[in-house]
């Protein structure tokens, strides 16, 4: 009679550094995504960003569901040919996102005037017609909205993606601190899994309680020490090197004929959606 063995339970520092480095390489195969060749790929990121601007403004602003549900629709060929993992979308926005809105879009249901097709059990709230539209529509236009953003930063590489939005008169400031807060965040990922690694190595059994909250306490103030310091460091290496915001590349953006017809096909579907919605 074979016996199971329990597999040990993971620590503090285990799950933390796991976390950690699931976070760096979650990073990582984005950043592969956006170099690898697909349709949206290669694409200018000045079109890019004017058709994730185009299709946004448009799903928030049609009240027709069915407009809506066409643009969502529209992502999926888009997402294949980009050779992009659906299951990307799913993790990230399409799960997180009708949980949030749902919740928020939930009262709709109730609260909105309208005919009463049911009432809730034992509650006795009604629900009406124009509740579940109105839920619907919202739970709609979240979904789309965010499958397009992250369609756009998932096939286009951060510094180009940075730089077209200087092209298209985004202020240098919002994007400095786009592209700071962007460099940053993984700066500090970095750091923490060095960190909670280097404490890991150094341990010798399990941590009680208050030993995990001395710990937890003392690592973030040796963090927030560190990010400190190398903030420093970096403005003044990037001051050193008369850097006022731009976004310089060493390659250049050009608009080819696949750009010209992606433009044009964005502009119908915006036109289309203007007139009819």
């Amino acid at each position: 009679m074979s016996i199971r063995r329990r597999k040990p339970k993971k620590g503090f520092l285990e799950r933390t550094v796991e976390n950690l480095t699931e976070t760096l390489d979650h990073a990582a195969n984005a950043s592969q995504i956006a170099e690898r060749p697909g349709l949206l790929q290669e694409l200018d990121p000045r079109v890019k960003i004017f058709g994730a601007l185009v299709l946004i403004i448009g799903a928030i602003s049609t009240r027709r569901i069915e407009l809506t549900a066409a643009l969502f629709l529209l992502t999926l060929p888009l997402i294949a040919l980009s050779h992009i993992s659906f299951g990307i979308f799913l993790k990230q926005a399409w799960v997180g996102v009708l949980w949030f809105t749902g919740f928020i879009a939930l009262p709709a249901i109730f609260t909105t005037p309208g005919i009463v097709i049911a009432h809730v059990p034992v509650l006795h709230w009604p629900v009406t017609s124009q509740g579940i539209q109105t839920a619907v529509r919202l739970v709609a236009r979240a979904e789309t909205a965010a499958t397009i953003a992250l369609l756009l930063v998932l096939s286009t590489q951060w510094p180009h993606l940075l730089k077209a939005l200087r092209v298209v008169r985004v202020p240098v400031i919002l994007v400095t601190i786009l592209g700071m807060t962007h460099r940053y965040i993984f700066l500090l990922l970095h750091l923490a899994r060095d960190l909670f690694e280097a404490r890991r190595s150094r341990q010798v059994g399990p941590l009680s309680t208050p030993q995990l909250q001395k710990l937890t306490a003392s690592s973030a103030g040796v963090l927030m020490n560190r990010s400190l310091q190398l903030s420093e460091e970096v403005f003044l290496a990037m001051q050193s090197r008369g850097f006022n915001g731009e976004i310089h590349l060493i390659d250049d953006f050009h608009l080819r004929n696949r750009d010209g017809l992606a433009l044009a096909f964005l502009s119908a579907i915006a036109l289309l959606i203007f007139i009819t919605g």
